[in-house]
């Protein structure tokens, strides 16, 4: 696909085993939550499945017994999962419980800020979203529901600045932002079902409970620029163009050092991701305003 609008389907592989629905990214892989497949040969009840995003194969598992679990979400070092709807468990990546605290009741989505540490949970009905300190399970904040829908809501994603939200009684996912509350946006889910969500860094993923199918959803993401202060071209970052930043283009070109980690994207004027005579005639063009 060349292009793709919020919402488009990219990309989608079956899931690890019937009503799989919580969803996690741990940077490399998918982890999925599987609440029942009593037609599996080994009779998969309850169990999370760490698997390949590329084609759905399982790549290991593990049981978490007798108990059921919803929402789930990965802090980079360990998963965190909604366990009975009544509590958030932190597990190592092989299932061992490392840490637990009750959950605000009827809890079924978990979506983790790594830079503010916060560990935001979703009920379903009632909806809401809260905040809660992961080191000591207490509840730090809350968020209105999104456009007042008080049921259906399922788990959430963070894509490092806004949180998604799945409502399977509207087929929507939500843009919401993270300090008020406020829908910004919405699109319908890829189809009727849709209680998981993740960010795997670039694209949303949902998992259908219904047809066993994990989707990747393109949801225009645009990373943060750290250069975005400096204007194209102003390859001394001092905040003018002129004959210095040529002067500076040149000595580039010609083997010199660049001292700023932005240096080599805005010095790359004509945006080819090379740096030669044409930088410099796009340069001059600039300075001279034509």
């Amino acid at each position: 696909m060349l292009s793709a609008d919020m919402g488009d389907v990219v990309h989608s592989i079956p899931a690890p085993g019937y009503y799989s629905d919580g969803l996690a990214w741990d940077g490399d892989y998918l982890w999925v939550v599987n609440i029942a497949d009593a037609n599996h040969f080994d009779n998969y009840w309850y169990r999370i499945f760490k698997i390949s995003s590329e084609n759905g194969e399982i790549i290991e598992s593990f049981s978490t017994g007798s108990y059921f679990h919803h929402g789930l979400t990965h802090d980079g070092n360990n998963l965190w999962s909604e366990r009975n709807y009544t509590q958030i468990v932190k597990l190592s990546d092989n299932g061992q419980v490392m840490d637990q605290f009750s959950a605000v009741p009827l809890g079924v989505g978990l979506a983790y800020d790594f830079e503010n540490e916060i560990l935001f949970q979703s009920a379903t009905q009632p909806g809401g979203i809260y905040l809660i300190d992961p080191f000591t399970g207490n509840q730090i904040g809350e968020l209105p529901i999104p456009d007042d829908i008080d049921y259906g809501w399922c788990d959430l994603a963070f894509d490092g600045t806004y949180l998604w939200h799945t409502n399977v009684s509207t087929d929507l996912i939500y843009k919401i932002n993270p300090e008020t509350g406020e829908t910004l946006a919405s699109f319908e889910t890829p189809s009727g079902q849709c209680e998981g969500l993740t960010f795997d860094g670039h694209y949303l993923w949902a998992s259908d409970t219904n047809l066993d199918l994990l989707y990747q959803i393109d949801i225009e993401f645009q990373p943060s620029n750290p250069c975005g202060e400096w204007e194209l071209g102003d390859s001394n970052l001092d905040g003018n163009i002129n004959i210095q930043d040529i002067i500076l283009l040149v000595n580039y070109i010609l083997g010199g050092n660049v001292w700023d980690d932005c240096q080599l994207s805005i010095m790359d004027v004509n945006g080819d991701s090379n740096y030669d005579i044409l930088d410099m005639v796009a340069l001059v063009t600039i300075i001279l305003g034509t």
